[in-house]
C-alpha cells in the first residue's frame, strides 16, 4: 500500500517536467527573443495534471504515514517539505487558472506563477532524494 505514494509522485514529476519544458520555451520566446513555439494548451494540461497528482500524492503520503505510525511528520524533512509544497502548489495552479482566464496578464502574476512552479519542481526533485532515505530507514 505504501508504494502508491511514490508511484503517484513520480508520475506527477514526469508531467511537471513536461510543463516545465513548455514554460521554459515561453521564457525563451518572450524574454530572450529566441523564436520557439509555445504550446499553451499542452503546458496547461501537463501543469494541471501534475499539480493535481502531486496534491493527491501528498495527501496519500500523509494518509499512509498516519496509518503506519499514527502521527504525521514522523518522516522528518520529507514530511515538512511536503507540507511546505502544498500552498506553493495551490498558488501555482491558482495563478495558472487566473492567467488562462485573462487576455492581458499583469507581469507580476506571470513571474509569480513561473517562480512558484519552478520552486515546486525543485522541491519535488529534492523529495525524491528524501523519500528514498525514508524508505531505506523505515522499510
Amino acid at each position: 500500500m505504501y508504494y502508491v505514494h511514490p508511484f503517484i509522485q513520480s508520475a506527477a514529476l514526469l508531467f511537471m517536467a513536461g510543463a516545465f519544458y513548455g514554460g521554459f520555451k515561453r521564457i525563451l520566446n518572450r524574454h530572450l527573443g529566441i523564436q520557439t513555439r509555445f504550446n499553451r494548451k499542452m503546458h496547461m494540461t501537463l501543469g494541471g495534471i501534475s499539480i493535481i497528482l502531486m496534491l493527491a500524492g501528498t495527501t496519500g503520503g500523509a494518509f499512509i504515514t498516519g496509518i503506519l505510525w499514527q502521527k504525521l511528520l514522523v518522516t522528518g524533512t520529507h514530511g515538512y517539505v511536503g507540507i511546505i509544497m502544498i500552498p506553493l502548489m495551490l498558488s501555482g495552479i491558482s495563478s495558472g487558472i487566473y492567467i488562462k482566464k485573462r487576455v492581458i496578464i499583469p507581469h507580476i502574476i506571470a513571474v509569480m506563477h513561473g517562480g512558484t512552479n519552478i520552486l515546486v519542481f525543485i522541491l519535488a526533485i529534492y523529495q525524491i532524494w528524501s523519500g528514498i532515505s525514508v524508505y531505506r530507514n523505515f522499510f
